[in-house]
Formats: structure tokens, sequence, C-alpha cells
């Protein structure tokens, strides 16, 4: 990525290009974790995975544009690609906000019924 000179702006382009992804496989994870406590209640555990999936597809919706960008020829100015980013970037990572309070919500409606809570719950069961 050429740049005239200032460095600060394709430091914050590349943060927030590799940030996203991130934070998006994060929310993943912890939807897919959601979806596995709840996984005895059919609607919490589709709630979540197709969260999980709205996730995946907004950020490729998203990332898409801006790697095109990246490989496309010509010169950009120093603050083009941040502004590029900048917008997008926002609602993707305001909606990795809200379903992650959402999988916490999730997770407080799913039983807790794991080993460990079995085991510190009644630890003398044999």
């Amino acid at each position: 990525m050429p740049s005239s000179g200032d460095p600060l702006p394709d430091t914050l382009a590349w943060l927030l290009a590799v940030m996203l992804p991130l934070a998006s496989l994060a929310v993943v994870g912890r939807l897919l974790v959601a979806a596995w406590h709840a996984r005895r209640r059919p609607l919490p555990a589709v709630l979540a995975l197709g969260a999980a999936v709205l996730m995946l597809l907004l950020t490729v919706a998203v990332a898409s544009p801006w790697y095109l960008h990246g490989l496309s020829p010509g010169r950009r100015g120093d603050w083009n690609d941040l502004l590029l980013l900048a917008g997008p970037a926002m609602i993707v990572l305001g909606a990795a906000l809200g379903l992650w309070g959402l999988a916490r919500r999730l997770d407080r409606l799913a039983p807790a019924r794991t080993v460990l809570t079995r085991t510190i719950a009644h630890p003398i069961e044999g």
C-alpha cells in the first residue's frame, strides 16, 4: 500500500483490517458456545447459530471491498484507506457487540448442567 509519508493512517487502516476478522471470529466462537449450551432448547440454539452465520456474512460483505480496494492499482491518499475502512468497521463492531450480548443472554437461558457444576453441587456421588 503506497503512502506519501505519514505512517499513521496506514497503520490505523491495517489495525482495523486485522482487528475486524479477529473480533468477528471471537463473536462467532462465543455464539457457537452459546448454541452448544442451549442445545436442549431448540429456539435459542437455532437463534445462536443463525446469529453466528449472520456475523460471518456481515464480515465477508464488509471486508471483501477492502481487500479488493487494496489489490487495485493506482495511488491512494493517506486518509482515503482509513476512511474506507472506518465506516463499515463501526457497523460490524457494533453488530459484534450486540451479538456478544445476545450470546450472554442465551447462556443465562440455558440450564447449567456441566460436569463441573454437578461435581461442585454433589461432590459425593459414585
